[in-house]
């Protein structure tokens, strides 16, 4: 659902992407999903806030999926961000 998610929003179809957002966060009461890729449809439609909210709270979680910002594409968008940088520290990466 994720990846449908941040397909949806990386085309432009942010009614789509805000639709799977939702019933992501709706499962969220009942099953585990992966903050990180919740962070991932919200860089998609350009929510950068949304994107660090979500890609902290997959820190907090110590989401091992973080080991992929230094290569993720959909975070493209957000990387020049200084908040960025020091969540590439924070994981481990050298910036």
């Amino acid at each position: 659902m994720a990846a449908l998610g941040a397909a949806f929003a990386s085309a432009g179809k942010i009614k789509q992407a805000k639709e799977l957002l939702s019933q992501l966060e709706r499962l969220q009461e009942r099953h585990y999903v992966l903050p990180y890729n919740i962070a991932k449809i919200h860089a998609s439609a350009g929510n950068k806030t949304k994107a660090f909210e979500w890609l902290e709270r997959a820190y907090d979680e110590a989401n091992p999926d973080l080991i992929e910002l230094n290569s993720e594409p959909i975070f493209d968008s957000i990387r020049a961000d200084s908040k960025f940088s020091v969540l590439m520290g924070r994981v481990g990466w050298n910036v």
